[in-house]
């Protein structure tokens, strides 16, 4: 009862393995394919473009490689002849065509792990740049407006000054002319009148004229301000512009940041183990790739070799048991009966010797 139980758990489990290993397989093979429909797109999208029965030229080229990849792998495997120039054709195919999928996963896979987080560094840098020249601008907004603030200032000053001189001037000789001329509730209009009259006017005109000069004073300041203002931020602005543009995924797709996010979690841990990976990440990206993608392309014709190798070898135990039970059971069919006791010597003696 033990034997026939540890006889159905074996069976159970070799079944699942089998299972398993055919999923496994099939999954990675799917895996490889789609990595070499995406490569093959990158490369030849925009040049081919066509379908064949609804189906895209790209997809049809990376299924039949993939195919005759698997294909091939299964011929060898189910050579009995090896070395024969049939077997070293169907290695060499296997070998270009196992090369080229490998080639496009590594690619394929490489790209997002390597520069997966490229576009988002390069953003940083340039939002860095734009917070740059913005802390520049709103300095020169600020000294602008500090400068526009001391001119409007310094013009109300000068406003008061030349109102107050203006007040102590014109005040005076205004009184002086009503005190002298104003007589019987009128002004009388002879030489004092008309000689107080000029001074005002003179004074009043003087007034106005330091006023207007006050004014333009202002104005030039201010578009002198202005002028300087709109240079500095265009010079500000062109820096910027010249510094953003200067900016290219080259310049960071070699740095650590440019790595995939997750990829720089896995980074971290290996520079505990080895401190000096994360000097030079770009080995320990290599690896990964070169490591996830042999995984992709070599597990499933290592699955489909090892299933063909064991059928063959289930296929020849089979044939050498039933051999065996044929030679045993053989003997037996064909015995023939002793000779009779009553039998003729000499005739006996004749058929052995025929």
């Amino acid at each position: 009862m033990r034997d026939l139980i540890e006889q159905v758990f074996d069976g159970f489990m070799s079944t699942l393995g089998l299972l398993l290993a055919i999923f496994a397989g099939l999954s990675l093979a799917l895996v490889s394919f789609f990595m070499e429909y995406i490569g093959y797109g990158g490369l030849l999208g925009d040049k081919i473009s066509g379908t064949i029965l609804g189906l895209s030229v790209i997809f049809i080229i990376a299924a039949a490689l993939n195919a005759a990849k698997i294909g091939l792998t299964y011929i060898i495997a189910a050579k009995t002849k090896k070395r024969t120039g049939e077997y070293y054709t169907a290695q060499l195919l296997r070998g270009l065509f196992v090369t080229l999928s490998l080639v496009l996963t590594i690619a394929v896979v490489g790209g997002p792990i390597m520069t997966g987080n490229v576009d988002a560094t390069l953003e940083a840098h340039k939002q860095e740049v734009r917070e740059i020249y913005q802390r520049t601008t709103d300095d020169v907004q600020n000294s602008i407006l500090m400068d526009l603030n001391a001119v409007t200032e310094t013009t109300k000053r000068s406003i008061a000054l030349e109102t107050a001189r203006h007040k102590s001037v014109y005040d005076p000789l205004f009184e002086a002319r009503h005190a002298e001329t104003f007589i019987g509730g009128k002004y009388f209009e002879g030489v004092r009148y008309k000689m107080f009259t000029k001074l005002l006017n003179e004074e009043t005109a003087l007034h106005q004229k330091n006023l207007a000069d006050i004014q333009a004073l202002e104005t030039a300041q201010r578009a002198e301000i202005y002028a300087r203002r709109d240079a500095a931020l265009g010079e500000a602005q062109s820096g910027e512009t010249r510094d953003l543009n200067a900016l290219t995924r080259d310049d960071v797709r070699q740095s650590q940041d440019a790595l995939a996010p997750e990829f720089l979690s896995l980074l971290t841990i290996a520079a505990v183990l080895v401190p000096s990976v994360e000097d030079n990440p770009q080995v320990l990206v290599l690896l990964f790739i070169l490591l996830l993608s042999a995984v992709i392309e070599f597990t499933p014709l290592v699955l489909l070799s090892s299933f063909m190798r064991r059928r063959q070898e289930q296929a020849v135990s089979t044939q050498a048991r039933v051999q065996t039970v044929g030679l045993n059971a053989y003997p037996a069919a064909v015995q023939t009966p002793p000779p009779a006791s009553n039998a003729n010597p000499a005739r006996t003696s004749l058929e052995a010797a025929e």
